[in-house]
């Protein structure tokens, strides 16, 4: 090869700083994402490092092992810590240790290459391929595919370096070292910008899911909120996928709310809107959606397939289930609901049919004198 170690030691330490450089942004554009600010510091120890190596005389070589270990230790830290894996205390407690042992280890192996390389090489291997399975673990669909080009380029160069080590484990390094370092080194640099890009993609990905979950979600209850509705049900319209192509729509509104308001305030108010929301969260079944329609209305669809008969058994068990008697802030309370139902495609084939037939049908049970929602009792401290 024409490239000397030198040129190729400085073309690492540019990528490296570089990557380093491109992760410190990624930190302070997602100061709440765990792991970008170790990738940072992963990136610049390795870039300040490379150029320094041949400066350091027979000591070059034990600083660049030790370093580099410490790196990769750090790369892979921050991606248990990006993907949501437990043990972090224990982890963080065992990282100067593991630290200490790669220091150790490159010392003891600084004259006796073969004994270096066996060593470090085998670490390597091993924490890039932990790297790519905790990439890897738990996804799927789109995610997977993004995370895949952070996984495919360290399975790659962990190929290399499990390559290296077959040669110093043959006795074979003293005679071909010098070349397959060069490989292992021009290996290197793909990787490093495979890396880059790929958790930079993971990172943004992640963002614009919570973005358009946060988009698709009521801030005060977490149920889906209209717009949300307004898609998922356009959606069934358009393709029908339900049993029989038949579906249920159930608009609810709580009796009495506003009574709720006046005597304890909105915050109470609040509350009991949340009560609710995990009333119907916890009332519906697998496959299911439950929304909050607006102010103190819920709406759920429900997949029904015999018509009618079907809608009125799932009504009277969305009915007993939220009006139980429950506890808030040390008052029982009893909520009291008004349903109003519609069937597609018996009430209508658009949205403002069915909605329009949904309300009416509420409005005509609440006219029939349907109970309050109510305070049964509160503990003598909530009293006013």
């Amino acid at each position: 090869m024409s490239l000397d170690l030198l040129t190729l030691q400085v073309v690492m330490s540019v990528v490296s700083f570089l990557s380093g450089g491109a992760m410190l942004a990624l930190w302070l554009l997602n100061t709440s994402e765990r792991g970008p600010a170790l990738w940072a510091a992963a990136g610049i120890l390795a870039g300040g490092l490379f150029p320094l190596t041949p400066f350091f005389g027979d000591y070059g070589m034990f600083l660049n092992m030790a370093f580099s270990l410490s790196a990769l230790l750090f790369l892979l830290e921050g991606i248990l810590r990006f993907r949501g894996f437990g043990g972090e205390p224990i982890r963080r407690a065992v990282l100067p240790f593991l630290i200490m042992l790669f220091v150790f280890f490159s010392y003891i192996g600084r004259d006796n290459a073969a004994s270096r390389l066996l060593f470090s090489d085998a670490a390597f291997v091993i924490m890039l391929a932990l790297i790519a399975l905790a990439m890897l673990h738990g996804t799927c669909g789109a995610e997977r595919i993004v995370h895949l080009i952070v996984a495919l380029p360290s399975v790659l160069f962990a190929s290399v370096l499990a390559s290296r080590w077959y040669l110093a484990f043959s006795g074979e390094i003293g005679r071909t070292a010098p070349e397959f370092t060069k490989i292992v080194f021009l290996a290197y640099i793909p990787w490093v910008l495979g890396w880059t890009y790929g958790i930079s993609m993971a990172v943004m990905f992640r963002k614009n899911g919570r973005i358009s979950q946060m988009a698709a979600r009521d801030d005060l209850t977490g149920l889906a909120n209209r717009r949300s509705f307004d898609e998922t049900l356009d959606y069934l319209l358009r393709t029908g996928r339900t049993d029989q192509g038949r579906f249920a729509l159930f608009l609810m509104d709580v009796n009495g709310f506003k009574s709720f308001n006046d005597l304890y305030g909105h915050t109470f108010g609040d509350k009991v809107l949340v009560l609710m929301a995990d009333a119907v969260r916890n009332s519906i079944r697998k496959g299911d959606f439950a929304v909050r329609f607006g102010g103190d209305e819920f709406l759920v669809l429900m997949s029904c397939k015999t018509g009618f008969d079907d809608v009125d058994m799932l009504k009277i068990r969305l009915r007993e289930s939220i009006e139980k008697e429950r506890l808030l802030d040390g008052r029982c309370i009893r909520l009291r609901v008004s349903i109003g139902t519609a069937v597609f495609p018996d009430d209508g084939s658009t949205s403002d049919e069915l909605l329009l037939v949904a309300d009416r049908r509420m409005y005509e049970e609440k006219k029939e004198g349907r109970p309050m929602s109510e305070i049964l009792w509160e503990s003598p401290s909530e009293a006013v």
